[in-house]
């Protein structure tokens, strides 16, 4: 039985997201060649776009289930991604207004945790297509008679999942990208509450200061002449 699992989060706001858990069950008969094929919560657009695979398929390499699977699948992180890049963006932009509005630092933590939860899905999925990759060169070399060594029964299996992997290894880049961008704008909206607690700060005392010598101006002489 060979397993492919795929966990992927989807982040509409700094506070309001899901989780996808969907997984694919090959269960391999090799010397009769019969398969049983689950696939568990894989959303309704996804499992419509495996099924008109089907009739493409090659029937003779089991890992191509686990290829079309990958392939339809990878949409979802792609999507991910981007639903994260929106928010990242926002922010980036929202400082450029003419009156831009306070940070707000707990939803930038969220969407930081949505980031780096985004990063290491990526990474676990990048992981599984490798594995996958090794296990397919595993099966064509210590049991060349269930696929009678014939290049059209691996090949476009194995080169797709080559690029597969690269294309996963580009989504999760892009994931580490934009905790630097999200880092960025965390250290910048800080600065610049920083820079305005401290202009508060230099008014309230140079108003102390006129204060004082207001009061020293009207203060009784009697009083004075005491100090």
């Amino acid at each position: 039985m060979i397993k492919s699992l795929a966990t992927i989060k989807k982040v509409l706001k700094p506070n309001d997201y899901d989780w996808v858990q969907t997984t694919l069950l090959v269960d391999w008969m090799m010397p009769t060649n019969q398969r049983t094929i689950l696939v568990l919560n894989l959303p309704e657009p996804q499992q419509l776009a495996l099924q008109s695979r089907l009739q493409y398929m090659n029937r003779l390499n089991p890992f191509t289930w686990h290829m079309e699977f990958a392939s339809v699948v990878i949409r979802l992180y792609d999507e991910s991604i981007w639903s994260l890049r929106d928010l990242v963006r926002g922010i980036e932009k929202a400082r450029d207004k003419e009156n831009p509005p306070p940070p707000k630092f707990p939803h930038l933590h969220d969407i930081g945790r949505h980031i780096f939860h985004s990063t290491e899905t990526l990474e676990v999925a990048e992981n599984t297509l490798l594995n996958l990759l090794a296990e397919q060169n595993r099966w064509r070399v210590e049991f060349p008679e269930s696929h009678s060594n014939l290049r059209s029964v691996y090949l476009p299996t194995q080169q797709r999942l080559h690029f597969l992997a690269k294309e996963m290894h580009g989504l999760k880049t892009r994931s580490r990208s934009l905790t630097e961008r999200l880092h960025n704008e965390i250290n910048l909206a800080f600065n610049l509450v920083s820079q305005r607690y401290g202009r508060d700060a230099q008014s309230d005392s140079a108003m102390m200061k006129t204060v004082g010598v207001v009061s020293l101006v009207y203060l009784p002489g009697t009083f004075v002449s005491v100090l």
